[in-house]
C-alpha cells in the first residue's frame, strides 16, 4: 500500500515471522542495530564509483535506528553532486525512509519544494513527488499529477528500474516505478492491491 512504501517495520509491533522462522520484529531490529553500527562504513559508499552501490548504500542507511542526522547529512551532500537517476532517487527515497522513521516535517517540506521545482531534473522531480506521497502528502496537488502522469516515461522506468524502492514494488521486472506512480495517485489503489 501506498502508506507502507517506506514503512521500515510494523508499526503496532504484532507478532510475525520471517521466512526463517524467527520473530520478524526481532531480526528487522537486529538488522537495524547492524546497518546503524556499520552506517560511517555505508556512508562512506555514498561516493563509490559504482552507481548501483551508491543506491544500496542508500537502501541500507535508510534503515539506520541512530545518528540520522549525520545519515541525512551525507545524503544531502550526495544529492547535490549526484549524476545518476538511478543513485539519485535512491537518495531522495533514503532521505524520505529516515523521515518517516525519524519525524517527517522538515522532509516534507524539502520534496514539496523539489518535486515543485521546474529547474531539476525530471527523475528528482518525480522522486521526490513520490516520497512526499509516501510520506502522506496529501491531498494530490494537479501539479503533482501532471508531473507523474507526463514525465514518467519508459525510458525514465528504464532507467530507474534497478533502484532497490522499485524493485520492492514491481510485480514483473521493471514494472516498480510505474507501479509506485499508480499507487501515488490512486490511494483507492491501495486497498485493492491487498484485496485483489
Amino acid at each position: 500500500m501506498r502508506t507502507g512504501l517506506l514503512q521500515i517495520a510494523r508499526p503496532d509491533r504484532r507478532l510475525c515471522y520471517d521466512n526463517g522462522g524467527y520473530l520478524e520484529n526481532w531480526s528487522v531490529e537486529a538488522a537495524r542495530i547492524a546497518i546503524t553500527s556499520d552506517a560511517p562504513l555505508l556512508m562512506t559508499l555514498l561516493d563509490d564509483t559504482d552507481a548501483a552501490v551508491r543506491s544500496s548504500a542508500c537502501y541500507a542507511l535508510a534503515k539506520a535506528l541512530d545518528d540520522t542526522e549525520s545519515i541525512r547529512s551525507a545524503l544531502h551532500r550526495r544529492l547535490d553532486v549526484e549524476q545518476v537517476p538511478a543513485a539519485r532517487m535512491s537518495l531522495i527515497l533514503a532521505i524520505a525512509q529516515l523521515a518517516r522513521a525519524h519525524g517527517a516535517e522538515p522532509a516534507l517540506t524539502d520534496l514539496r519544494q523539489w518535486w515543485a521545482d521546474l529547474d531539476r531534473p525530471s527523475d528528482v522531480r518525480v522522486s521526490a513527488a513520490l516520497a512526499w506521497r509516501y510520506l502522506g502528502g496529501d491531498p494530490v496537488p494537479d501539479d503533482l499529477r501532471s508531473l507523474l502522469t507526463t514525465e514518467v516515461t519508459d525510458e525514465m522506468a528504464e532507467s530507474l528500474a534497478d533502484v532497490p524502492w522499485m524493485k520492492d514494488v514491481e510485480f514483473r521486472p521493471g514494472t516498480g516505478l510505474r507501479r509506485s506512480v499508480s499507487l501515488a495517485l490512486d490511494p483507492a489503489g491501495d486497498r485493492r492491491s491487498t484485496t485483489g
